[in-house]
């Protein structure tokens, strides 16, 4: 019977903003092993993705951080039909 695989702990929840390195750290980010290209456009194009992700991964979290915030605008009056 084949065991259940072993999940990773999830990360502790917390009010504060992600860093790169935990956004990266989380989603297990390596770099793509490319042999034929030069070293150099190797190194720009994983950095090109990892900026890519952690804008992503920012974006998201700014948006669900908002959510979470109170609204503070007022409720419309309504008129009453006499």
């Amino acid at each position: 019977m084949p065991s259940a695989p072993k999940r990773k702990r999830p990360i502790p929840v917390t009010d504060k903003r992600p860093t790169r390195a935990e956004i990266l750290k989380g989603i297990g980010w390596k770099p793509l092993p490319v042999g034929f290209l030069p070293e150099k456009v190797r190194k720009a194009e994983d950095r090109r993705m990892q900026d890519e992700i952690v804008a992503w991964t920012l974006g998201l979290w700014d948006h669900m951080e908002r959510l979470k915030r109170p609204t503070k605008a007022r409720k419309r009056a309504t008129r009453r039909k006499a």
